[in-house]
């Protein structure tokens, strides 16, 4: 009986997983800024598949307007399969504009930022133009 309760708990923890895809607004932008290393709005200039850490994709970006963290001109994030369950190449075009915050990880001794489902990762497209305001971006 225990062992059924144990795989009923993991399953319904692995559907939870995939039901955290925020909403880009004030307050989730706020809260995903807190515990953070890095939030920016960021062009995207080249995705492809990648099987380091994991099964990921990492997509590269010119920082366009930072907000947390260390000024870079380019940030390359990593969106491993293990924790990005609807993150996928597919949602990364070619110039889009995206607002993205990761976290710093180190793999093998390498540093590196990453991102999952729950952090922010939306096309500037898809706010509003009162939170385009609060961002202090343009169209």
């Amino acid at each position: 009986m225990r062992s059924l309760v144990f795989i009923l708990i993991l399953a319904h923890n692995g559907l939870i997983a995939c039901n955290c895809l925020p909403i880009l607004d004030q307050e989730n932008f706020e809260r995903r800024s807190d515990i953070s290393d890095l939030v920016f709005l960021g062009e995207v200039i080249k995705v492809e598949k990648s099987n380091i850490p994991y099964d990921a994709i990492s997509v590269s970006f010119v920082v366009r307007k930072q907000y947390k963290g260390d000024k870079s001109d380019e940030v390359i994030i990593k969106f491993d399969a293990m924790t990005s369950c609807g993150i996928h190449e597919s949602l990364f075009k070619i110039g889009q504009k995206n607002v993205i915050s990761a976290r710093k990880n180190i793999h093998s001794g390498v540093e590196y930022f990453s991102a999952n489902q729950c952090d922010l990762s939306n096309p500037i497209s898809s706010v509003d133009k009162e939170f385009k305001t609060f961002l202090d971006v343009e169209d």
